[in-house]
């Protein structure tokens, strides 16, 4: 498998072991796929674990992307798949407001967000770029449209902005890569919810992404939901306190129709 398909090989997910990144473990597996998740997280943590493990095809490697460390472990990893293709999906983040309350920075949080968002990325392409450019494969990203606007809400800087640098980092690697490694950019706004076509659930949203990946043509971009992006796009074109002034709006409707805090 060069830049196809992921239809074979193995599913590396960093940041697995809660929320999307849980979800997207377990769309694997019920796929029949074989999946390494990667996480931080004490393997006791994980909810589903011990259902994860009855397939047959899960592994679990506790690590911390942030620390340069991991970047031999993961490579170990790799190593015991040397021929297959592999798909490894970036999902690892922090989201934590790193704003104080009189508009200073918290760089405490500020550098810990950009850990894992950047030197965490960093350290995966490290131990994966041989890799997937050797034998093919895949390397799907979780963004955000926070990536393509100011922040809103005033209390995150460092989270939006690692979101913009991974946006540009996918893309500059998809020309620097062509043919031999796919690279898919998912855009996510709000989700995790009840479910709905504004707010789609975990469940939802990972079977989007696994069944791209599953495709005979991925695609390079995915965007849910289609009207948060829709709207983010239209909301580039206007200057940064009319965005702030705006989303600030919307953010309090959505906020109001779906009874549960919008994470924009």
């Amino acid at each position: 498998m060069n830049s196809g398909s992921a239809r074979k090989g193995v599913y590396i997910v960093v940041g697995a072991s809660r929320g999307l990144g849980a979800s997207l473990v377990g769309r694997c597996l019920e796929k029949g796929l074989e999946v390494i998740g990667i996480g931080r997280t004490d393997e006791n943590a994980v909810v589903s674990i011990a259902d994860w493990r009855k397939t047959g095809r899960f592994k679990y490697v506790r690590t911390d992307i942030a620390d340069p460390s991991s970047v031999n472990i993961m490579k170990s990893i790799a190593k015991l798949y040397e021929g297959n293709p592999v798909c490894v999906i970036f999902n690892a983040a922090v989201i934590e407001p790193d704003v104080e309350k009189n508009g200073n920075l918290m760089f405490d949080v500020f550098k810990k967000v950009n850990r894992t968002g950047i030197n965490g990325f960093t350290h995966v392409l490290e131990a994966f770029e041989s890799y997937l450019t050797s034998y093919g494969g895949m390397l799907v990203g979780i963004s955000s449209i926070s990536a393509w606007v100011p922040p809103i809400g005033g209390n995150k800087v460092s989270y939006p902005a690692s979101k913009a640098y991974l946006d540009m980092a996918l893309r500059s690697l998809r020309l620097l890569w062509g043919r031999r490694v796919h690279v898919m950019i998912v855009h996510l706004g709000h989700i995790g919810g009840s479910g709905s076509w504004l707010v789609p659930k975990y469940d939802d949203v990972a079977q989007k992404i696994i069944g791209s990946t599953l495709s005979s043509r991925p695609p390079e971009n995915i965007c849910m939901s289609t009207f948060y992006c829709f709207t983010y796009r239209v909301m580039r074109m206007l200057p940064d306190r009319v965005i702030s002034s705006t989303v600030g709006i919307m953010k309090g409707f959505l906020n109001y129709i779906s009874g549960e805090k919008a994470l924009l």
